[in-house]
């Protein structure tokens, strides 16, 4: 069994925990807006979600380490790229937000001495400013290594691998860990831009667009 062969069961799963989530009454992760000096805080996670949070990351781990697929012609198709970010995305949320959940969870125990697993108060709590800046700022770091850590070891983003391909240095072997998570870094730009960068049909052809050609790689699909 290789890399390949995950493909259906991430995309059974990913739209599983997409629909779920859209189908929640009650905030898993964390949540802050503030509207003329009155602040409305939500936070919480799920034990089956946290379960759950636990079995995508043991899945990703396993399919990083899974015997790699065979290569075979460039992809030339940008926009596939595009649905490969938005799959990868919300595969991440569902192995991060529950966990990420679990803070605001503990902080509110502490802050008001009875547990629950979901809250919600329009009244600040002197934490809640730095809970949520640290919290998204990992969140953040945890998502650059999710993205760099396939350029690292071969393989694809469970994203891309949902949409057939995979990307690869133009001159073999693997991105370095800088190289990579520089890569992933400037990916989130790339995500924005696909389409507003005009491309040479050539480009097109070897499965560039300017991302790879700013860090030596091209896309080609799973055989």
């Amino acid at each position: 069994m290789n890399v390949k062969h995950f493909r259906w069961p991430f995309l059974v799963i990913t739209m599983a925990w997409f629909y779920w989530a859209n189908e929640l009454t009650f905030t898993i992760g964390i949540t802050q807006s503030c509207v003329d000096g009155v602040c409305h805080f939500e936070g919480g996670t799920e034990p089956h979600a946290i379960a759950a949070a636990v079995g995508l990351i043991l899945l990703y781990v396993l399919f990083l380490y899974a015997p790699p697929a065979r290569l075979g012609a460039p992809m030339p198709r940008v926009f596939r790229r595009l649905l490969a970010f938005l799959l990868d995305f919300i595969f991440f949320m569902g192995a991060t937000v529950p966990l990420v959940g679990i803070a605001p969870t503990l902080m509110e125990w502490r802050g008001t001495g009875v547990f629950q697993w979901n809250f919600a108060r329009d009244a600040s709590a002197p934490y809640d400013g730095w809970l949520a800046m640290i919290l998204a700022l990992s969140t953040f770091i945890c998502m650059a290594f999710y993205f760099a850590l396939p350029l690292i070891l071969g393989r694809p983003s469970p994203g891309s691998c949902m949409m057939g391909y995979q990307i690869i240095p133009d001159e073999g072997g693997h991105l370095t860990l800088i190289l990579a998570l520089k890569r992933a870094f400037y990916g989130f730009i790339a995500v924005c831009s696909a389409y507003a960068v005009p491309f040479k049909r050539r480009e097109k052809e070897n499965g560039k667009f300017w991302l790879d050609i700013k860090f030596g790689t091209h896309a080609v699909k799973l055989n």
